[in-house]
């Protein structure tokens, strides 16, 4: 999925346009979703994502960074848009990128390797109860 297409998702349902030179609340808050989308879907670089609304890497980084500072832990209704677009992102790559987010990545990692490091360490235990037992 394209960086345009995120755009022009993230303002149909924001129903504001983000290349605004504004810095109301709902804009910045609505970039910051924008920002977060972007890096997370397509990876390119934060000058590339910030020049379609007029907005430098800088702005980029503090968007994210905003975006899990402070979005994330205490604006629900905005979190809540994030979560139905990145959604309906999913719908339309159709699922081609599992993980939009490392967080949700690394945490099924972990699980994945913690049953793994058990079953080893069952296994290491009967081979050590079976060799006493000899």
């Amino acid at each position: 999925m394209k960086i345009e297409e995120i755009l022009r998702l993230v303002e149909l349902e924001i129903e504001e346009e983000l290349n605004t030179r504004s810095r109301k609340r709902e804009l910045v808050y609505a970039r910051a979703i924008y920002f977060k989308l972007a890096r997370d879907i397509t990876k390119r670089s934060y000058d590339s994502i910030g020049k379609l609304v007029g907005r430098d890497h800088a702005s980029v980084l503090y968007g994210v960074k905003l975006f899990d500072t402070v979005i994330a832990n205490y604006e629900m209704e905005y979190l809540k848009v994030y979560k139905e677009l990145r959604f309906k992102i999913g719908k339309i790559v159709g699922y081609k990128y599992k993980y939009l987010d490392p967080h949700s990545y690394y945490k099924e990692k972990y699980t994945t390797l913690l049953i793994e490091h058990r079953k080893l360490l069952k296994n290491s235990y009967d081979i050590r109860q079976n060799r006493i037992s000899l």
